[in-house]
């Protein structure tokens, strides 16, 4: 009999010790059901966020379209353009550049007869 009252005692106290550990589990559980309630909010919660971040997607996606798209010219034809543009405008450059570089020489060629013809002036004079 005193054994089986010890065995009884051994099962009471894990019996108790078990319910310590489910009481423990049941309290972190509501503590994590109280977390969870703003998340789960339809004013500041996790789908009100996604709904947010959607339409923030949306306008952002509009945004880009006006600026690939602009009176009805693509991005890419506008930058295209403004690179052609420059391409040519460096050749005109170039060429303004080149002129200028055969003025100056006629003018150096020109300075040249003139001094001749002052030298033979001089000499005649």
């Amino acid at each position: 009999m005193n054994q089986f009252v010890e065995a009884s005692r051994g099962r009471l106290g894990t019996l108790e010790h078990t319910l310590g550990l489910l009481n423990r589990f049941k309290e972190e559980l509501d503590k994590y059901q109280r977390e969870l309630m703003p998340l789960q909010s339809p004013t500041s919660g996790l789908e009100a966020a996604i709904s947010d971040l959607h339409g923030r997607r949306d306008r952002l996606d509009q945004s880009l379209s006006e600026l690939e798209e602009m009176n009805g010219e693509r991005l890419a034809g506008r930058v295209e353009a403004i690179h052609r543009n420059k391409v040519e405008t460096e050749q005109r450059i170039a060429e303004a550049v080149g002129h200028f570089t055969r003025l100056d020489a006629l003018r150096q060629d020109v300075d040249g007869l003139f001094a001749k013809l002052k030298s033979t002036i001089d000499k005649l004079g």
